[in-house]
């Protein structure tokens, strides 16, 4: 079903293989589109409890993601408010400007540094 990312125990799809060359540990899952993975994040994150989301940082339609430059692509930052602040990253992505179906690249990162959290 799932594996842990290593990362606050968010899980990953058991399908997941690392994307040859990339940097930030990113994933190529074949379980569900960009968006099916991006709502899927949103959820699990929000039912763990003491997780709060960063909607001023994040971006949620992969259309928005194209206009940014950012690709086809989703990232969500969610904080805890301890000390330090910690910060974690969901990037889900086509890895091109268009959708690819089921041809998503996932990944969760530790975002260190942050100086709040709402």
């Amino acid at each position: 079903m799932t594996k842990d990312s290593g990362v606050y125990r968010v899980p990953l799809p058991d399908d997941c293989t690392p994307v040859t060359g990339s940097a930030s540990g990113l994933c190529l899952s074949r379980v569900a589109p960009v968006a099916d993975f991006t709502a899927y994040y949103k959820n699990f994150m929000a039912q763990r409890g003491g997780w709060t989301f960063e909607p001023n940082y994040s971006v949620m339609d992969p259309d928005q993601g194209v206009a940014k430059s950012l690709g086809y692509t989703t990232q969500q930052f969610w904080c805890q408010p301890t000390s330090p602040i910690t910060t974690l990253s969901i990037i889900v992505g086509s890895g091109d400007n268009k959708d690819q179906g089921n041809h998503t690249e996932i990944g969760v990162l530790d975002d260190p540094g942050e100086s709040s959290c709402p």
